[in-house]
């Protein structure tokens, strides 16, 4: 999972790069889905080390 978050990030980054806007609805979509497999990783980190 970490190296999908990885992608994600860059390819939101390669994006910004491209349209010079956090706004862009291509950036904002890529965003999204990374906080979910952010959030989605958290979860996971947090039960294993209860």
């Amino acid at each position: 999972m970490e190296d999908e978050i990885q992608m994600l990030r860059s390819r939101m980054e390669q994006l910004f790069m491209q349209e010079k806007s956090f706004t862009s609805d291509n950036v904002i979509a890529i965003s999204s889905l990374l906080d979910l497999k952010i959030n989605e990783y958290m979860r996971g980190r947090h039960r294993k080390s209860n």
